[in-house]
C-alpha cells in the first residue's frame, strides 16, 4: 500500500513538473530588468530611494536578494508575483509573458546577462504609436506614468497624453537624459538607443497613431 501511494505521489509530482513552462536564454539587462523597473520600482516601492521592504529592484545585486537561482518557487521575487502580491493592485499588472520571462530567468540560473541585437536599428520606416511607440512606453514607463499613478503629472498609457508629452519636450527630454529633465526610467539604466531613435523618428514624422 505504501509503495502504491509513493508511486502515485511521483506520478502527480512529475505531471506538475511537465506543466511548467520555461523559456531559455533570457537576457537580464534587456528583458528582466526593464520589467522590474517598470512594474515594481515606482515611487514608494522597490527602488534605490524608497527601498520598500529592504528591496531595490533597479539593479542586479538588489534583485538577487530576492532570488534563489534555479529555484523560482523558493525565490521571494517569484512567489510575490505568483500569488498576486506584486505589483500592488493600483499598479499595472504583469502580463503572462512578463511573468514567464521572470520565472524562466530564475529557473535557468538568474545570471547577470546582457544581449546585443544583431540587426542595426532601422529608422527608415515610418513608426506609429500603436505598433511601435506604445510597446516601448509600456516596457519602460507605464509603471510610473499611468491613469492611476501619473508620476510628475504625466500619463503615458494612451495616445493623446503621449502626444502631449512629446509636444512639450518632456518625453524626449527625460528618456534622452537632457539637462533640466529627470532621468527616466527612475534610478535605472537608460532606455536603449534604438528605442529612443524610434520615438524621436515618430515625433519628427508627426506622431502618427
Amino acid at each position: 500500500m505504501i509503495r502504491l501511494y509513493w508511486m502515485l505521489f511521483i506520478l502527480v509530482a512529475s505531471s506538475a513538473c511537465r506543466n511548467d513552462q520555461y523559456v531559455p536564454d533570457i537576457c537580464f539587462e534587456q528583458k528582466v530588468l526593464p520589467i522590474l523597473v517598470n512594474k515594481c520600482s515606482s515611487p514608494g516601492c522597490h527602488n534605490s530611494i524608497d527601498y520598500k521592504e529592504n528591496y531595490d529592484f533597479t539593479n542586479y545585486e538588489g534583485v538577487m536578494r530576492a532570488v534563489k537561482p534555479n529555484k523560482p518557487n523558493a525565490s521571494e521575487l517569484w512567489l510575490q508575483i505568483k500569488f498576486g502580491k506584486m505589483p500592488p493592485k493600483h499598479s499595472p499588472a504583469l502580463t503572462e509573458e512578463e511573468k514567464l520571462t521572470i520565472k524562466s530567468w530564475i529557473q535557468f540560473g538568474a545570471e547577470n546577462t546582457s544581449c546585443t541585437t544583431i540587426n542595426a536599428c532601422d529608422t527608415s520606416k515610418t513608426f506609429t504609436y500603436s505598433n511601435d511607440v506604445k510597446n516601448i512606453l509600456y516596457t519602460y514607463c507605464i509603471g510610473c506614468h499611468n491613469s492611476n499613478n501619473s508620476s510628475g503629472g504625466w500619463n503615458l498609457d494612451n495616445y493623446v497624453d503621449v502626444k502631449e508629452a512629446a509636444n512639450s519636450g518632456y518625453l524626449l527630454g527625460t528618456i534622452e537624459w537632457l539637462p533640466g529633465y529627470k532621468k527616466m526610467p527612475l534610478s535605472a539604466p537608460k532606455i536603449p538607443n534604438c528605442d529612443i531613435s524610434t520615438i524621436k523618428k515618430w515625433i519628427n514624422d508627426g506622431m502618427p497613431q
